[in-house]
Order: structure tokens, then sequence, then C-alpha cells
């Protein structure tokens, strides 16, 4: 049995070194001996096509998934060193767990089910995560927890000495072929759109991953799917944990001198060239515009100068951000929560003229939008009017938005430990553009003691993860009710 499952992972591992284009093999010197002689063994006098058309450990065909088509434009001589894994053939996979605010040791557990989920599937590649980052970045304690996790495994449970360990059991079949029939559905969706480049243009992956993610936020705020401390078996009080502690502007003020001593030392003739060699590329066409990236960061260029050599040519993207509808109210359904919010916004837009406006904002290099898509899908199910900025914003900009679309109150969305910097810096924006009245309200991975400095920073309400939305609606509204009526009170 071990040995048909071993020539299997051998075929497997040959598919992702033999070009389905051609019989012709490869001449990289570093191709051991071994592939080489059992790639002509297994092509000889055969089409690479059908020979490659391998059943995976679950008995799924992987040829139905590519055409020639897909394959026409690689290159004869395959690139690079084993493993290959490029275009159609089998890639990495990982896991990634999820951790939780409440009671966060218990995240230990969900990684270690996860984690071994993960290496049973046969992963190539994992990341555990720390128990404490759904309070702030990881401590080396938490850090050191998570990588021997990954260790104990690969050590301890003899697991990766079994090659599927999982194969003949009717539920994990089962399961596989359910996943791999849904799978099929998208691929072919995708390609009926022109592929998945075009498809990333329309927006629909995005739109299908905010839409997963609201729902299973709905059934976790409504306690149809159960996470433990969260919405059932809860403690009393939280115990205090300890956090890693980052002084920003200390970070802020080594990263500058850092860049002040590279720009100091390096060639500038040097580096220039490299970069209007970048912009010349952009402009014309003709080149390899990685190349010169990376020959320009070898002359010391920094990303943004280089990010900036394409800029002047190309311009910068702005995704278009739109929200699911529908996807966290369906979800959720019928409750006495959603109900209450419903009417208190009703009543507001009766008495108001209209609905309350948030911005949901992300400011800095946080490039982690799920949590604020979902904030804003589920606040637009609830009857709010609701802008949504692009990522990467700085707080002025994020303020002047606020101003231009009127809104009642800006979210910030906060998860990669920029909020002591970045608040203060949009309430002084605020203020610059006589708007103070715009209320602030954070969420995302905020450590507990960072709440006082918040406040005092100009935030009006704070939301750590867990946080039922109708619950965290319902707050916000009142605030913008308090807010708008002493405004009202200030015009008399």
């Amino acid at each position: 049995m071990y040995r048909s499952k071993l020539s299997l992972l051998i075929v497997k591992k040959l598919s992702r070194q033999l070009s389905c284009k051609t019989a012709k093999y490869s001449t990289n010197p570093n191709m051991p001996e071994p592939w080489v002689n059992l790639s002509k063994k297994v092509l000889k006098g055969k089409d690479p096509m059908e020979v490659l058309a391998w059943h995976t450990a679950e008995g799924i065909v992987m040829k139905p998934l590519y055409t020639r088509d897909d394959t026409k434009d690689i290159p004869d001589e395959l690139p690079g060193i084993f493993p290959y894994t490029r275009g159609p053939y089998p890639t990495m996979y990982s896991q990634r767990p999820w951790t939780i605010r409440q009671d966060p040791y218990n995240n230990i557990i969900r990684t270690v089910v996860e984690a071994m989920a993960a290496v049973f599937g046969g992963t190539q590649s994992l990341h555990t995560n720390s128990f404490d980052e759904a309070l702030a970045l990881p401590t080396k304690f938490s850090a050191r927890i998570a990588r021997n996790t990954q260790i104990i495994l690969q050590e301890e449970t003899g697991i990766p000495h079994i090659i599927d360990p999982w194969g003949g059991s009717y539920m994990m079949e089962s399961l596989t072929n359910e996943v791999y029939d849904e799978a099929l559905k998208i691929i072919e969706e995708v390609e009926s759109m022109g592929g998945m480049a075009k498809a990333v243009v329309s927006g629909m992956p995005k739109l299908r991953i905010e839409e997963c993610a609201a729902k299973r936020q709905a059934r976790i705020d409504s306690g149809k799917e159960v996470i433990v401390g969260v919405n059932k078996y809860q403690k009393d009080k939280e115990d205090p944990i300890d956090v890693l502690v980052i002084d920003n502007s200390k970070v802020c003020a080594l990263q500058i001198e850092k860049l002040k001593k590279i720009k100091e030392t390096r060639d500038e003739e040097k580096c220039q060239r490299a970069l209007t060699a970048i912009t010349e590329c952009a402009k014309t066409g003709n080149g390899n515009l990685l190349g010169l990236a990376v020959e320009a960061a070898s002359a010391r260029a920094t990303v943004g100068e280089i990010t900036q050599a394409m800029e002047v040519i190309f311009g910068r993207h702005v995704a278009a951000d739109r929200l699911v509808s529908g996807a966290y109210k369906s979800e959720y359904g019928q409750s006495e929560d959603l109900e209450a919010v419903r009417i208190k916004v009703e009543a507001f837009l009766e008495e108001e003229g209209r609905r309350p406006r948030v911005l949901v904002a992300k400011m800095g290099q946080d490039g982690h939008d799920r949590g604020a898509k979902v904030v804003a899908t589920g606040f637009a199910d609830l009857g709010f009017d609701i802008d949504i900025g692009p990522l990467f914003r700085t707080p002025d900009e994020v303020a002047q938005q606020a101003v231009d679309a009127d809104v009642h109150a800006v979210g910030v969305s906060s998860l990669a430990a920029a909020h002591k910097t970045l608040v203060p810096q949009l309430t002084a924006s605020l203020k610059k553009l006589n708007r103070e009245d715009i209320l602030i309200f954070v969420g995302g991975v905020i450590p507990p003691q960072d709440y006082d400095f918040l406040y005092k920073a100009g935030a009006a309400a704070i939301f750590g993860p867990g946080t039922k939305i109708p619950a965290c609606a319902l707050h916000i509204l009142e605030l913008i009710s308090k807010s708008v009526h002493e405004k009202e009170k200030q015009r008399i």
C-alpha cells in the first residue's frame, strides 16, 4: 500500500517538473538525475498532456482543470530549481488559523486542531498564529508556542511519515468530493468570464470572499456557530494578558534614520540611472520591469522610489470599493437584536431626514481589510449609509473624505498596532477642518491597556474582536444621535 502511495507521490512531483507543452526535458544541471531518468521513462513515446493528467490521493482527476491553452506560453525549458510551482501544476497550500480576543488561551487549542488538519492534508507550507494576535502583535512567549505547535506535530506525532493518513475514510472522501464539486463550479464561472485576470478586474473574487466573511460573522453574532468564550461558555471576567508594546514613534524615527543613511552612502548616480531605466521601460514596454526593479534595489533605491518611477507612467491604482448587500442580514435571520437596530435607524431617519452615515477607514500600512468590510456590510444591512475608504490612507485624506461625504462618524479599523499614532492624527486633521463633531470609533486589534489613551486622543468608542455587529451599531447610533442633538443645541 505504501509503495503504491509513494509511486503516486513521485508522479505528482514529476508533474511539477515537466512541461505539458512539449516532451523536452530540462537541461538544468541542478535537476537530480533520477528525476530526469524517470521523466524519460514515463514520457517515452507518449503525450505529456495525457500522462500528466494524474489522479490525486483523493481520486480527483486534475486534467479537467487545465488545457493546452493554459500552457502554450510556458517555455520549453523549465526555469528554476525543483520544486516548480507555476502554471497549472500543483502548488503549495497553507492553513492560517485565526484567533479570538475572549479567553485567548483557547486559541492555542484552536491552532493545534487547525494545524493538525493541515498536516493531515499534506500541507507543504504551514503558518500557526500566536494565541494573542487578537490583542496585539505576538510576544516572544506566544510566538514560541505557535512555532512549537508545528515542531511537535512534525517530530512527536509521526503524522508526516504517513502518506494520506485519511485515505479511504468515507467522511473525508465525501467532504473532499463536495469541496471539489463546488470549487469546479467557481473555476468554470471564472473561465466563462475570460479567466482569472478578468474576474479580478470585475471584482467577483473579492466580493465572494467578503460575502463569505459577512455570512460567517452573522452566524457567530447570532449564535448559530459556537465560538467558545465568545457566544457560549463566556467567562464572567477576562484575565489580563501581557501583550507586546511597541513605541511607534521610536520605530518610525529609527526607520527614517536608516533611510537617511542609505541615501547618504549609496552611489546616487547609479541609483538614478536605475530608476530612470524603470521609468523608460514603463513608458516604452521594452525590457523587464521586475529585473530593472531588482537592479534598482541593488543600487539601494527605496521601495517608494522604485514605485514612483513606475507611477509617473502608470498612475496609481485605486480599487473600486463595493459592498456585498444582504449577506449579513439574511444569514443572521430574524431576531430582536436586528429589529431593535432597524427601529432606531428608522426613527433617526424620520427625525433627521437622512440615515446615520459612517465612513469605514483604513490608515497607514495596514492592508488587512476583511474586518472593515464585514463591519461595513453589516452596518449597511442594518440601515446605515456606508462609505468605504481605500487602503493605506493618511489621516488627512480620511478626514477630508469624511468632511466631503458629510458623515456622522469615522470607523477606524486597526490591525497593525498603529492606532496610537494614527487616531490622534485623525482627530487633529478633523479639528483643522472644523469638524470636531464627526465622531471617531476604533475597532480591531486594540490592547485593553491602550483604551484610555485612545479615549483621551478623541475616540468615542472602541470595539475589540468578538463584538457583535448589532450591539456595535446600536451603540454608535446612540452616540451619533447624542452628537447631533448637541450640535443642534449649539446652533440655537
